[in-house]
């Protein structure tokens, strides 16, 4: 496990907002617009009084780390903030603990606090692979697929964990695509990714995001292409996906259409609260 490359825990702890039929507070659908829209202090600011008014409400405090690891994310601005959100992560997981050994839950909310807690260490993972600590990363890595795994049993139907599981079996699978039955384990891994990228529902987006940097690799452009195309149509602002399709105009060797989305893309960018100088260089 320890000779897992960058690229498979980058790719593999990257996605976490899926959604299949867990019952989630309103807040995650209100707070992911703030995301998607990349608002992050809007959104911080709407979940932080949402758990203020409800001290219960772990869906809120679930979705504030969200936002602070998609803002690390976006401006990639791991070393400078990587090991506050770190802290924050333990903290979310402390209080989870805490609410499940104090609350007689049913099998409906233990699922997605099982989902939360995975999901939690996928986030301390992305983080510590970003900033070189790839041994504690493989292994938050390794705990996150086995919460997973645990949820799948629960319920073999849950998105929420095919996704991150999909992720993980897909490139193990590349890695490992040398030993016997390890390319039937990438192949069934892929196939999830794309059940999870077609699923209807807002939470989507990270396994579509994941799903286009598989269609870059295989070079699978015209696919990459019509996906971050439909993306784009309801969020065409979002600097994130605008990037990727300015990538894939520039593989594509569709120069001009490049120029246009990178100019776009500079203007974007500059008018934002803070400048995100990722998307300049």
């Amino acid at each position: 496990m320890n000779n897992i490359s960058p690229k498979i825990i980058l790719f593999f702890i990257s996605t976490i907002y899926v959604y299949s039929d867990l019952i989630y507070n309103e807040c995650v659908d209100s707070s992911m617009t703030y995301i998607m829209d990349q608002d992050y202090s809007g959104a911080k600011n709407y979940l932080i009084h949402e758990f203020e008014k409800d001290s219960n409400n772990i869906d809120a405090l679930y979705m504030l780390l969200n936002v602070f690891t998609t803002e690390l994310l976006d401006y990639e601005s791991y070393i400078l903030n990587g090991t506050a959100v770190c802290a924050y992560s333990d903290t979310v997981l402390e209080y989870i603990n805490r609410f499940i050994k104090g609350y007689n839950l049913n099998k409906e909310a233990y699922k997605k606090y099982l989902f939360f807690k995975g999901n939690i260490f996928m986030h301390k993972g992305l983080i510590q692979a970003k900033t070189g600590s790839w041994i504690q990363g493989v292994k938050n890595a390794r705990a996150s697929v086995r919460l997973l795994k645990e949820l799948l049993l629960l319920d073999s139907t849950c998105y929420d964990a095919i996704l991150p599981v999909g992720l993980f079996n897909y490139y193990v699978g590349q890695k490992l695509k040398w030993i016997p039955f390890m390319g039937i384990k990438s192949k069934a891994g892929l196939s999830d990714i794309e059940k999870a990228a077609t699923f209807k529902s807002p939470f989507s987006f990270g396994a579509k995001k994941s799903l286009l940097e598989i269609y870059i690799e295989k070079e699978q452009y015209e696919k990459a292409d019509a996906l971050v195309s439909e993306i784009l149509i309801n969020y065409p602002d979002n600097t994130i996906f605008l990037g990727i399709k300015a990538k894939i105009s520039l593989l594509k060797r569709e120069f001009s259409t490049a120029v246009l989305l990178g100019n776009r893309l500079k203007t974007l960018s500059e008018n934002r609260f803070a400048i995100n100088w990722t998307d300049l260089t």
